[in-house]
């Protein structure tokens, strides 16, 4: 199965958007491969642009594998917020922000492979979903996770896992669909 780069502009900033009264931007950082655990570290930025406070922040997120068995839907969906949430603020004034960092892990069991000739590849979706009060519904968001292009005008890379153990620093992402609201 072939896997096509995601393309993207040469200077891959974090994602960052506005919509509503808060603003957030995802930066990822690092991923990591073990023998147990895909671990995708990141950065957060939330930003109140409302007149008004947000209260009852509660960020979900998640790390799954793209692949053709699953939908699109489904892989586009966002954490569910049946598990407990990455991160609580009680919470974020007019015109505040606050910087949040955190890990996303995927059991290497859990992770569902691309094979390109004789090399098993890894391309993870990090997932948020941002709830609060003050906010009408859900903010989700899915990104893929690469590593950076090899040159100008390339696309993000798939992982390899099938080198063995190792900590991916050059690394980037890119929104796969606009941020979409969900009932809370």
């Amino acid at each position: 199965m072939a896997v096509a780069p995601v393309p993207q502009s040469e200077d891959a900033a974090p994602a960052s958007t506005p919509l509503g009264p808060l603003r957030y931007a995802l930066e990822t950082t690092s991923l990591s491969v073990s023998l147990v655990n895909a671990t995708l570290s990141y950065q957060l930025t939330l930003t109140n642009t409302s007149q008004q406070m947000l209260r009852d922040l509660a960020i979900h997120g998640d790390l799954i594998s793209a692949h053709a068995s699953i939908s699109p839907e489904e892989q586009f969906a966002g954490p569910l917020g049946t598990q407990p949430p990455q991160h609580r603020i009680q919470a974020l004034l007019p015109g505040q922000s606050t910087f949040l960092n955190g890990q996303l892990r995927l059991p290497i069991s859990a992770i569902r492979p691309l094979r390109r000739d004789s090399a098993v590849l890894f391309v993870p979706l990090a997932r948020l979903r941002i709830e609060a009060v003050g906010l009408d519904s859900a903010l989700v968001e899915t990104c893929v996770v690469g590593q950076k292009p090899a040159g100008p005008g390339a696309g993000l890379r798939p992982f390899r896992l099938d080198t063995g153990p190792r900590v991916y620093a050059e690394i980037g992402q890119h929104t796969l669909d606009q941020p979409t609201s969900q009932a809370a």
